[in-house]
């Protein structure tokens, strides 16, 4: 019989997917958090004209 003394694979496999969703759960909220920052920023015209290449462009033929 296997001794106790070590963690079975499901405990470490268990510690290691929560630190990970951690991880992942963290980047996702980020990344929500900076796309709506840039959003807010798009609604200015000058980071707008600034950012957009289309912005720059638009009317103008070519």
């Amino acid at each position: 019989m296997r001794s106790q003394k070590y963690p079975s694979y499901e405990e470490r496999f268990g510690r290691f997917s929560r630190s990970v969703e951690k991880w992942l759960v963290g980047l996702v909220i980020l990344l929500l958090l900076s796309l709506t920052f840039t959003q807010i920023l798009l609604h200015f015209d000058t980071v707008r004209a600034w950012l957009v290449e289309v912005e720059r462009l638009e009317g103008v033929a070519s």
